[in-house]
């Protein structure tokens, strides 16, 4: 059986409505869905866990930024990074806010290096999406924008994923 593992955004869980509902689309689909909720108060870099070449991570927010470091220890089928935060382009204040382990671990994270789909909502277009669509494509990567979509997971977001699966 193939693996999901779902990683939620900052300081979010993995128990809240859209995340069971893509869980349940990815059940459906055949997935054996993997939860992993972050200790975000806990550096990333040692939450890493190991994955399988079969398995699909996938991942919002600040959670898309662990799955890719996950990845990037662990072969696997693919990525799917959605909304992905553009930490490395914000200021040290709102670094801070995600407090010193979790700060460190992301100024250290190198955006690239994983193939993936990522996807973003069109109202997030910022100047950050110019460097995730850099990093996509020499990556080998697909970027797709998830029309009317922002940073949050709804509906229409959840289809856009479930059509990655």
């Amino acid at each position: 059986m193939k693996n999901l593992y779902v990683i939620p955004g900052w300081c979010d869980t993995t128990g809240r409505k859209p995340y069971s509902e893509l869980c349940e689309i990815a059940r459906k689909k055949g997935y054996n869905v993997i939860k992993k909720n972050p200790q975000w108060d806990e550096p990333l870099s040692k939450q890493i866990f190991p994955i399988f070449k079969n398995d699909v991570i996938f991942g919002f927010s600040l959670g898309a930024i662990f799955a890719c470091m996950v990845a990037k220890k662990s072969a696997h089928k693919k990525v799917i990074a959605a909304s992905m935060s553009p930490v490395l382009d914000v200021p040290d204040q709102t670094l801070r806010m995600l407090g010193r382990a979790v700060a460190t671990d992301c100024k250290r994270f190198k955006y690239g290096g994983v193939k993936a789909v990522y996807l973003y909502g069109e109202r997030e277009v910022d100047e950050s999406l110019d460097k995730i669509r850099t990093l996509a494509k020499n990556a080998g990567s697909h970027l797709k924008i998830v029309p009317g979509g922002c940073h949050r997971l709804d509906t229409e977001y959840i289809k856009h994923i479930a059509r990655e699966l």
